[in-house]
């Protein structure tokens, strides 16, 4: 590439785009391991989940609209998914209880930008009454498993693979 194409990059901000998109890519991709932080509410957040939904419902239209935008993304989730993880486990090795903490509210902080696009739909009262009752579940869900024979032991096998593989793909796509 030769320098006078570099500089009306930098003009057009291009450049800068691609940066943007990296870092937002490396951050989705750390909230993919992070605890209770989906990669689907941080592409929300960053207002990516757009597009890729448009992308997924018609790839061959909205791919070649999008893909200047999704090439660093991807780039940045598979940097941020190896690096993030490294420190993930350092953090929970060191205090497990300061590390649920930031990751229930990193969720919290989360919830505002949510219920801002939820209401740009339009929300019904169905759906608040749908969430309460999620949200109770939720709440009872935990504070029964807070015990200290709370312990699982799972027996590791193709369907759990299969399962956990499955719910993860979700949790990248699907916000909460």
């Amino acid at each position: 590439m030769d320098k006078q194409k570099i500089k009306e990059q930098f003009k057009n901000g291009a450049v800068g785009k691609f940066l943007i998109w990296l870092l937002e890519g490396i951050i989705i991709g750390g909230g993919a391991i992070l605890p209770g932080v989906s990669g689907g509410v941080l592409a929300v957040t960053f207002g990516l989940y757009q597009p890729m939904m448009a992308t997924l419902s018609h790839p061959k239209a909205n791919l070649k609209k999008y893909w200047k935008m999704f090439l660093p993304i991807i780039i940045g989730w598979v940097l941020g998914f190896f690096v993030f993880s490294k420190g993930i486990s350092a953090f929970f090795s060191a205090d497990s209880t300061i590390a649920v903490s930031l990751f229930a509210g990193l969720v919290a902080g989360s919830l505002p930008q949510l219920f801002l696009d939820a209401e740009k739909e339009g929300s019904r009262r169905r759906d608040w009454v749908g969430f309460t009752l999620v949200l109770i579940a939720a709440v009872i869900g935990v504070m029964g498993a807070s015990g200290e024979d709370a312990a699982l032991s799972l027996t590791p096998n193709v369907f759990w693979y299969l399962l956990c593989g499955a719910m993860w793909g979700l949790s990248l796509v699907v916000p909460g």
